[in-house]
């Protein structure tokens, strides 16, 4: 907190003198569990199923009429004495160009196409942890509509690039083009798939995306990739070249519905590995006061996907378990499915009964189904289930916390057969506060 604060007082002093508007806010953020329970057994106060729940904040902005900088501080979440800059970018704006070239740890993307407006302070499991594109972690299509995501997975990713806008009678038109380059801390260990701290790898991917809106008829939204990725999957360091491609529309049809269709693929070493459909709506059903949102995505794996990218699923929204102990690990992150095909669903309502106090409930599903590493498992799908409800007060503008009640089970399939005994289900109190300066 002490760096955090010392920067907060140089950037102001910086800021103040070089540019006509400065914002500068300092946030924390923290979730625990008041009380959590594994199959009969409770505790008090313990890890919630974020790893490295708190987190302090620093934003700082400035502002002027041809160019401004945005940066991002947080405590890292894995040593808390040291600070990383989640975000850091500079922007030069010539007319309808803007130049920008940074690091974005969370991405460029607007966010528009995955209506996200009743979210809260929810985040990963509890709310949005599936975003447009693949389901699958090592698809290059995976967050496909981050204009600033490399089509590999990176620890660092580094940009530089810009949007050209042009405005129409009836709409506008928004081009995005951007270099990226990335890097891993370590080489690939090609007998155990880990990095071995000798050195990094560095990939490259050049990205467009082009978002038209036409005041009519709605919006939508084309994007290419194309770059080096590295093969972990096959646990070789092989440079192969990906590349992701996705199609997402949101056409005006009634006011008060807010309706996103559409998917992506994706090809590496000139086979086309996987691709996935998207299909998200939000309902302000009574306006202020009450508003509905609902998302189902499938994601699937080609035969050829199967060797280049494995089922190798995100993160899943019930617990990781040991193996051995069949106890929630300490860093739950979710158990991830492993099969060729992904269905999730997510289903939020939120009621705003004033100014003070919300409500929101979530219902989520996520579905594996067909192979493992080439075996059908059509008829033993792997299925887990989510439920939540919140009660969210705001102290002031500033200020909230959230109180909720959260019940999952992992491997649903499974849990009632007592010869077979694989599921574990689990509720938890969780409480998350948040307040920014």
């Amino acid at each position: 907190m002490k760096k955090i604060m010392t920067a907060l007082t140089l950037g102001a002093l910086i800021g103040t003198v070089a540019f006509a508007d400065v914002d500068i806010n300092l946030g924390f953020r923290q979730r625990a569990n008041m009380y959590y329970n594994h199959e009969g057994t409770g505790k008090l106060f313990n890890t919630d199923i974020y790893a490295d729940n708190g987190t302090d904040n620093f934003t700082f902005g400035l502002s002027g009429d041809i160019a401004s900088f945005d940066l991002v501080l947080v405590s890292d979440e894995k040593k808390t004495d040291q600070i990383r800059a989640k975000k850091a970018v500079g922007s030069l704006y010539l007319g309808n160009l803007t130049l920008q070239a940074g690091v974005a740890d969370d991405g460029l993307a607007t966010g528009a196409y995955r209506v996200t407006s009743d979210n809260g302070n929810l985040e990963g499991v509890d709310w949005e942890w599936k975003k447009m594109g693949s389901g699958f972690s090592k698809s290059p299509s995976k967050f496909v509509d981050n204009p600033v995501m490399p089509v590999n997975a990176a620890d660092k990713s580094y940009f530089a690039g810009g949007s050209w806008k042009q405005k129409f009678s009836n709409g506008a038109l928004d081009f995005k083009a951007f270099y990226i380059t990335n890097e891993w801390a370590g080489k690939t260990n090609a007998a155990s798939d880990k990095a071995d701290g000798s050195g990094s790898w560095q990939g490259h991917t050049v990205s467009f995306l082009a978002n038209y809106l036409n005041d009519d008829l709605g919006q939508g939204e084309v994007v290419f990739k194309v770059g080096q990725t590295s093969n972990k999957s096959l646990k070789t360091e092989e440079d192969l070249t990906a590349m992701a491609f996705g199609l997402y529309l949101q056409p005006k049809i009634v006011n008060p519905l807010i309706l996103t269709v559409g998917g992506a693929g994706s090809v590496v070493d000139s086979k086309f590995t996987d691709w996935s459909v998207d299909l998200r709506a939000r309902v302000q059903v009574i306006p202020s006061k009450l508003g509905v949102t609902f998302y189902t995505s499938f994601s699937a794996l080609t035969s050829d996907g199967e060797g280049l990218i494995k089922n190798d699923a995100e993160r899943g929204i019930a617990n990781c378990v040991d193996s051995k102990t069949g106890v929630p690990t300490v860093n739950m992150k979710g158990t991830a499915i492993k099969r060729d095909k992904l269905w999730v669903n997510n289903l939020m309502i939120r009621y705003k009964m004033n100014s003070t106090v919300n409500f929101i409930a979530v219902a989520s599903n996520m579905n594996g189904f067909g192979k493992v590493d080439g075996v059908d498992k059509d008829y033993d799908a792997h299925v887990q289930l989510r439920f939540s409800g919140w009660t969210q007060f705001f102290a002031s503008g500033s200020a909230s916390v959230m109180v909720g009640v959260v019940a999952a089970i992992d491997d649903v399939a499974n849990y009632a057969k007592a010869d077979n005994h694989k599921s574990t289900w689990y509720w938890g109190v969780p409480v998350i506060f948040r307040v920014t300066f």
